[in-house]
């Protein structure tokens, strides 16, 4: 009797040795088919937690900023108010500091009497 064949002379014994082989290989396979799956949806659970926290940082940074634009839209709101009515004053006291046309015309009259004197007397 051989160590390959039992007592019947069945080759057993050669049989028993591919066995583990092939047992440890689709072991090996099913690993894997299983690893391989698991790593990329930890791969892909990992980069969605890091994806989820960075929009977190993002919307309480946008929180933030509406909190601190609001006091300076007020502050521009009371500047362009009180522009429109620097230049309402502004308008209206140079309507009031320009004289009456009437008045204007004289004086333009009296320049122009004052111009012909002088062209009389260097003749």
């Amino acid at each position: 009797m051989t160590p390959e064949s039992d007592e019947g002379g069945d080759p057993r014994g050669a049989l028993a040795s591919p066995a583990p082989a092939a047992t440890a290989a689709a072991r090996d396979a099913l690993r894997a088919g299983t690893v391989v799956p698991v790593a990329l949806g930890l791969m892909l659970g990992i980069a969605y937690l890091g994806y989820a926290h960075l929009q977190r940082q993002i919307e309480a940074q946008h929180a933030g900023f509406v909190t601190q634009l609001q006091p300076m839209k007020q502050k521009i709101q009371e500047m362009a108010a009180a522009q429109s009515q620097t230049d309402a004053e502004i308008a209206k006291l140079a309507a009031q500091s320009q004289p009456p046309k009437s008045e204007i015309q004289g004086l333009q009259n009296h320049v122009d009497n004052f111009r012909g004197q002088e062209k009389k007397k260097k003749k």
